[in-house]
């Protein structure tokens, strides 16, 4: 049997340790976690192995070698995350019978030899690795019958939905016939993906309980527990006799301290420490149960307590390091400094003295472009959550979700981030990016959290402020502040469900059109078109659903979000823009002389408004100083940016008593002036290392900061703004041509700033 070992994880949960290390390499004590899972190998006696690597997989390469323990290692490298079931599909070249996967940060002294026997004696196609657990809700539940077969499992329910005290390990036996089920070239897992398809395939899936020590070192404080069970002799055979030689007595237990160390006089060091590789204890200080990786500093009269110190950190003088301290790789921090319980540092934070307590220099960037990343766990949405809460200013925190199982998971973890800083959740329950706009309108709340899925299935928590846009400047950087403090003590706040949301934004939709009675359209067949085309009917339209087989109908298209709105008649298909530009003309005809727009909203319509001698504001997606009028503005101008209200005011401004004029609606779009936006993305070779100085360079060449760099041209205007590891561009122009063209001149000016070879793509 040849086995393969996932590797290629980048260990997020596990920052600020694994921002240059992954996570399979981490010390455990003076080993990597993985070594001492291919010598649990070595003793079932498997030979080969494959290790599927991705997130800095060269270290592992370089770490491990060609073999290890006697056991052949073949390595797959994956371009993209292809989660654990598609790792595996992607190194079955490798497979020619059975096999056995294991995670590569999961620390167990089962014995294989007899998991190994089980599957074979139970000629199962599929045997998972179970063990017991106290605290099953917080991993993937597997309920067995008698006969070891599995019934059903169920990835970390609540404490209401706990079947079983046996958990999934992440370890999996496996016939090769399986492969055959998981589809190539995308991203699948075995828990959610895979075995729920072969369960319901009446597939043989038997569960062995194994017996011993596990761990899932998928935490900073779950591998502290796994050093300190290590060190306490919890686990068989973890530590073999070059270790043993390097263990100290302390009290009633045990600390590691390995050759090389300097300590200086009057230095303590407690039971549960390790000392790795070239650490320096200056004279006066001491390590009270904290693990300290290679080149760490501890300057004179120092204290560090039950922390995790990565590589090169280095402490002045007097420095105190309180309980639970976690800090990345090469991270200074200045003399007198006092690092509160719990806190956490990235990789080269330098902290330095203010005469009360430290502050950084360096902090991972909180949001995105609109919202702050969740990843599917929920220790991060229950910060999030009391981040929010914590820098609220009231005690209205509004919470609605989309309608996914995991988006309603994450919005529960918040809710509970929320109740834990003493404040209110609020539920609004299921809706779209829309709906939200209009909830946080009407409701005003201090803070409304939209938990969704953006178009990457990466998910997220969108957070608007009371006229439904996203939060200001200073707001964000109070939850950032909230989101990296310790946690403080609160008493337990409450959830109140909030009735009627739905049915208030369908009442809005209604209140903007004008009866429409035997007039057909076609509606687009999703959950933003449901509420249209319930408005629609409202307004007595016959509605049909989905794309008409003739032309000649009206086809009205509202995006997933409900954030945008087309239609298709005949030759003609009118995007959100030219609709949006058509409305602000027939609104200011009647008299309206305010409108509100996002920044980057096309330029023309300030020329399409002149005549009228209208105003229009604009305002940034992160709002400003002096933008409230503009924001307030917005709350109240629903079609221009919610698709839905969009479509029922155009087709109002349309509408006489004798029904629906459409070659009126169709001349208005004629005789818009030309104009057309394109947007492109562009990631430079080095990612966010020259983002600032990029744009202070663009700046200086003529671009005007507000958001993003902009430039107006004699053919139009572009703007350059910042995202992720790259920029966004969004050019303006008379044709879709000239658009492109700003766009490429723009790059080829990027380019040129950054010294990059003409032929860089962008991925």
């Amino acid at each position: 049997m040849k086995a393969v070992i996932l590797a290629g994880g980048e260990g997020r949960r596990l920052r600020p340790l694994t921002q240059r290390l992954p996570k399979p390499l981490l010390p455990l004590p003076d080993r990597p976690v993985i070594n001492h899972i291919i010598y649990r190998l070595a003793k079932a006696g498997i030979t080969e192995a494959a290790v599927t690597i991705g997130f800095l997989g060269n270290q592992i390469r370089q770490a491990l070698g060609n073999s290890l323990h006697g056991v052949s290692l073949t390595y797959y490298e994956e371009n993209v995350p292809r989660g654990t079931a598609g790792s595996v599909k992607n190194a079955e070249s490798f497979l020619d019978d059975d096999f056995i996967v294991l995670c590569g940060d999961g620390v167990f002294d089962f014995d294989l030899t007899q998991c190994l026997l089980f599957h074979k004696e139970s000629d199962a196609d599929v045997t998972l690795v179970l063990t017991r657990h106290h605290r099953p809700r917080e991993y993937g539940v597997v309920l067995c019958d008698p006969s070891c077969r599995i019934m059903r499992f169920l990835e970390k329910p609540d404490w209401t939905q706990t079947f079983s005290d046996t958990i999934n390990t992440g370890i999996y036996l496996c016939k090769r016939k399986i492969l055959r089920y998981i589809p190539g070239n995308s991203r699948q897992d075995f828990s959610s993906d895979i075995f729920p398809r072969l369960l319901q395939e009446n597939f043989s899936m038997r569960g062995y309980v194994a017996q011993g020590y596990w761990c899932d070192i998928g935490s900073p404080s779950s591998y502290y527990t796994c050093i300190q069970d290590t060190l306490k002799g919890k686990i068989k055979d973890i530590l073999n006799e070059t270790t043993r030689q390097n263990l100290y007595k302390a009290g009633s237990g045990y600390y590691y301290q390995a050759p090389g160390v300097l300590r200086e006089e009057d230095t303590v060091v407690t039971a549960g420490s390790v000392l790795s590789e070239n650490c320096r204890l200056l004279r006066g200080s001491m390590v009270d149960g904290a693990v300290l990786f290679p080149d760490v500093t501890v300057g004179q009269d120092s204290r560090v307590d039950r922390s995790v110190l990565a590589k090169k950190v280095s402490l002045g003088k007097e420095v105190r390091v309180q309980e639970g301290v976690v800090m990345g790789e090469n991270c200074e921090v200045e003399a007198y400094c006092s690092l509160p319980t719990g806190s956490s540092y990235q990789a080269d934070t330098r902290i330095y003295f203010n005469g009360h307590r430290p502050f950084s220099d360096q902090r991972e960037d909180l949001f995105d472009v609109d919202g702050i990343p969740i990843p599917l766990s929920t220790e991060e949405a229950v910060k999030v959550g009391r981040a929010v809460a914590l820098a609220a200013e009231g005690d209205k925190i509004f919470i609605m979700r989309g309608s996914s199982g995991e988006e309603a998971l994450l919005a529960n973890e918040v809710s509970a981030g929320i109740m834990l800083a003493g404040k209110t959740a609020k539920w609004l329950g299921e809706g779209h990016y829309a709906m939200a706009v209009f909830a946080a309108s009407t409701f005003r709340p201090s803070t409304l959290v939209f938990v969704t899925k953006d178009g990457n299935d990466k998910y997220k928590a969108i957070l608007l402020d009371d006229c439904g846009l996203p939060l200001s400047n200073l707001a964000r950087r109070r939850v950032e502040n909230m989101y990296y403090t310790p946690f403080p003590d609160k008493p337990v706040g409450k959830s109140e469900q909030v009735e009627g949301c739905r049915e208030l934004y369908l009442h809005s939709l209604v209140s903007m059109g004008k009866p429409l009675p035997g007039k057909t359209f076609y509606v687009s067949a999703n959950q933003a078109g449901d509420y249209l085309s319930d408005a629609m009917v409202s307004l007595s339209a016959n509605i049909r659903r989905g794309e008409p087989e003739k032309p000649d109908e009206m086809y009205l298209h509202i995006s997933d979000d409900g954030r945008q709105f087309w239609f298709k008649k005949d030759e003609c298909t009118a995007d959100f823009d030219h609709i949006r530009g058509v409305i602000l003309q027939e609104e200011a005809k009647r008299g309206i002389h305010s409108f509100s727009l996002p920044y980057l909203a096309p330029r023309i319509y300030d020329t399409l408004l002149s005549p009228f001698g209208a105003t229009l504001y604009r305002y940034l997606s992160v709002a400003g100083e002096n933008e409230q009028e503009a924001r307030s503005l917005a709350a109240i101008q629903p079609a221009y940016r919610d698709g839905a209200a969009a479509a029922v005011t155009l087709i109002a401004n349309f509408t006489e008593k004798d029904g629906f004029h459409e070659n009126n609606l169709m001349k208005a779009l004629t005789d818009l002036p030309p104009f057309q936006t394109v947007e492109e993305e562009y990631f430079p070779e080095g990612g966010d290392e020259n983002k600032a100085s990029l744009l202070a360079r663009l700046s200086s060449a003529g671009g005007k900061g507000k958001e993003g760099i902009a430039f107006s041209t004699g053919n139009g205007f572009i703007a350059v703004t910042p995202r992720k590891n790259g920029f966004r561009i969004i050019a303006q122009s008379y044709s879709m041509e000239a658009a492109h063209e700003l766009c490429t001149d723009m790059k080829g000016k990027i380019r040129g700033i950054l010294g990059e070879n003409e032929n860089h793509k962008t991925p």
